[in-house]
């Protein structure tokens, strides 16, 4: 009798102790975004840029740059939103979205490369109301260049030679660069 109380008494203490020990919940993701659009060059017969004397779209407090990753905005803090993968190892698939106050800011189907200054490319799109809401045709993504990748996290340089509205009037045409920041995201 005693050793059926013993065999309970450690299989109910196994049991609690299995409850009590769960995987630690994941931090959020965070993010941040420098988006500068100007008009394209050469500008394509037919075609002009709204922002002719340039704009910039920013998120993070400070945002990214190319030698800093500046102060990202997390998901859920403040308003802000930010679901972003990255994945893979050598090369790496990289989506996400970016939201705070006026400006989203997404990459879709980026690929980048695991070495310092590796090209990649991907479809950029962004939005606020202060801009345009601009996107890279599929038939001209941009070039993506890595700052710093790894499983997880991607931190990298865009560069968008046909950054364009599709529904304006005016067929918008642009260009945009800029830097952004994708951590803390599923793999």
């Amino acid at each position: 009798m005693m050793l059926r109380t013993l065999a309970l008494a450690a299989t109910t203490l196994t049991a609690l102790g299995a409850l009590g020990c769960s995987d630690p919940v994941p931090p959020p993701s965070q993010g941040g975004v420098s988006i500068n659009i100007g008009p394209a060059s050469p500008q394509p017969d037919g075609t002009s840029c709204q922002r002719t004397t340039g704009h910039n779209a920013l998120i993070g407090n400070p945002p990214p740059t190319q030698s800093a990753k500046g102060g990202p905005v997390v998901d859920g803090e403040g308003g802000a939103e930010v679901s972003c993968r990255v994945s893979g190892a050598g090369r790496f698939s990289v989506s996400g979205k970016v939201k705070a106050g006026s400006v989203t800011f997404s990459l879709r189907g980026g690929e980048l490369s695991a070495e310092k200054d590796g090209t990649g490319t991907g479809s950029v799109a962004s939005f606020d109301t202060k801009g345009l809401n601009l996107s890279a045709p599929t038939t001209t993504p941009c070039t993506l260049t890595t700052v710093q990748v790894k499983a997880g996290a991607a931190w990298g340089r865009f560069e968008c030679n046909a950054y364009v509205d599709s529904q304006s009037p005016t067929n918008a045409h642009c260009r945009s660069t800029g830097v952004f920041l994708l951590e803390n995201c599923d793999q």
